[in-house]
């Protein structure tokens, strides 16, 4: 859970707010890097979604012809690709159920000492169908285009950049689509309780569900709460600072992520939100975001690089469980400035909390009325990621930045997934701490 811990400051100088690339705050990436985020193209992610929502594939009903079909397609694609087989029997399908494959391809890691830690990405490849009878005419197909056919050319998309790459990122990658996600996450639920590789070696799990149909550059992002620092690395993933991600606290079991959170393994849930043709036989390609999918696809490959790449290691945090929006809102919620006792003088204009899923951030919880910050349009709800340049773990590394660093200053602030930069100029001089 949270700590509600404020500290202070009064800003008295002109503050600069501007907007600037999430790229920039971000670790620089090579040539290599860029090239393969730069090769996650619309076009090529749309034909395989208009592939897997034509009518051949009948809506990919699970443990139907068209599934299979559509399990075979998705097959024939791996098998182009420099990656091992992971299903059972080394081959690509772990069958299960009435006629039901997940498909499973793995790119090995290039560390020694990190290659046996396994980063999964997964979506499931199942749909409805021809839906149910009684609301239906005889034949009619629901392709799932959204649902979730965006979601599989994300993961193949993904493989086809990472495999291009000329070095593996440090730790292994599992390339998973799931078969029998709309019957009740059967087919995540089968790989956890019956895995093709040890569970215990499976470190982090990202989950593309429909992911076609982006609005508003608005990416709902789930499970943040689940390992220290994802959102974080969430909004440094953010390359470009186009998309705004809506982090939401909720967890429901209604998507595959959920067999592993239920597993204890921290997750990231992508999604571009329900729309008028979810789980109708209108879900069509035709009306699928191209460039949008490919925004969400890009993003996709810069947390996923970062967590099979990065020093991050998250620990899944027990706490999540007991977490909801009413604890969200109260985290997040405005809380006024009070002086006490042995409070150093202030100096920025703010209160702050610590976040203990977020240790490197400072919450911001008051913006002082009439202050530079409050001029320059600082907010409550902001998240302080850097000061002066210095990153810091907890709240009183913040404190002692704070108030010991000469100005100018720069706060690096991330508000819904995107970054800023606010300069301070302040005025006097810092003072010694200890």
């Amino acid at each position: 859970m949270f700590r509600l811990t404020s500290r202070f400051a009064v800003l008295a100088l002109l503050v600069c707010l501007t907007l600037i690339p999430g790229a920039a705050a971000a670790a620089e990436k090579t040539t290599a890097y860029q090239a393969a985020i730069d090769s996650i193209a619309a076009d090529e992610m749309f034909q395989t979604v208009d592939d897997l929502a034509s009518p051949k594939f009948e809506g990919r009903e699970a443990g139907s012809p068209g599934g299979h079909a559509a399990g075979d397609y998705l097959a024939a694609q791996l098998r182009k690709l420099p990656l091992k087989p992971a299903g059972d029997k080394q081959g690509y399908f772990q069958p299960f159920g009435y006629g039901y494959r997940n498909i499973l391809a793995l790119l090995p890691g290039s560390d020694p000492l990190l290659k046996d830690q396994v980063i999964v990405v997964g979506a499931h490849y199942d749909h409805l169908g021809h839906g149910n009878p009684r609301h239906s005419p005889p034949g009619t197909i629901y392709p799932g285009a959204d649902n979730n056919a965006s979601g599989d050319s994300g993961v193949l998309e993904l493989a086809r950049a990472f495999s291009g790459m000329p070095v593996a990122p440090k730790r292994s990658i599992l390339f998973v689509f799931f078969d029998g996600e709309e019957k009740g996450l059967l087919g995540s639920k089968q790989w956890t309780a019956n895995p093709t590789l040890p569970l215990s070696r499976v470190k982090f799990m990202l989950n593309l569900d429909m992911i076609g149909t982006l609005r508003a550059d608005r990416v709902l992002v789930f499970g943040t709460r689940t390992a220290a620092g994802l959102r974080r690395m969430a909004s440094l993933s953010n390359q470009d600072g186009g998309l705004t991600l809506d982090f939401s606290w909720v967890i429901r079991g209604d998507a595959d992520h959920y067999s592993f959170y239920d597993h204890g393994i921290p997750t990231l849930f992508l999604h571009t939100d329900l729309h008028e043709r979810y789980h109708k036989p209108t879900d069509v390609a035709e009306k699928i975001n191209r460039d949008g999918m490919m925004k969400v696809g890009r993003l996709a490959f810069a947390i996923l690089y970062a967590m099979s790449d990065g020093p991050l290691q998250p620990r899944f945090r027990p706490a999540a469980k007991a977490e909801n929006e009413d604890v969200h809102h109260r985290l997040e919620a405005a809380e006024p400035i009070v002086q006490r006792p042995g409070d150093p003088p202030m100096r920025l204009g703010i209160a702050w909390r610590n976040d203990d899923a977020e240790p490197d951030t400072a919450l911001v919880s008051h913006v002082a009325a009439g202050s530079a910050a409050a001029i320059a349009g600082l907010r409550v709800g902001d998240r302080i990621y850097r000061i002066g340049g210095h990153d810091f773990s907890g709240d009183n590394a913040f404190l002692k930045l704070a108030h010991t660093l000469p100005g100018p200053l720069e706060l690096l602030v991330e508000r819904d997934g995107r970054l800023r930069t606010i300069v301070l100029h302040l005025p006097g001089e810092a003072r010694r701490i200890g």
